[in-house]
């Protein structure tokens, strides 16, 4: 795998090094997932402004959408043995 160097404060360091040590993981492990967290939170933040803009620019389309949704679960449900 091809490495490269990054400036991190010597903090950021010391954090990286002791969650690597307690979880037995390589401090380069940590960093990526690490990344892989904050790009799905990065992610969900902007689904959630999605819908928040659906929700306050039209609202009576939000409206629309959230009752065929219900109607849809209630559908689902009905495939669902008992």
């Amino acid at each position: 795998m091809a490495s490269a160097t990054m400036k991190v404060s010597v903090g950021a360091r010391e954090r990286i090094k002791a969650l690597a040590e307690r979880s037995g993981k390589s401090m380069a492990s940590v960093v990526d997932e690490a990344m892989s967290c904050y790009e799905a939170r990065l992610r969900e933040q902007g689904y959630l402004e999605g819908w928040e803009r659906f929700k306050n620019e039209d609202p009576e389309g939000f409206a629309d959408y959230m009752a065929e949704s219900s109607t849809l679960d209630e559908g689902l449900c009905d495939a669902v043995p008992r």
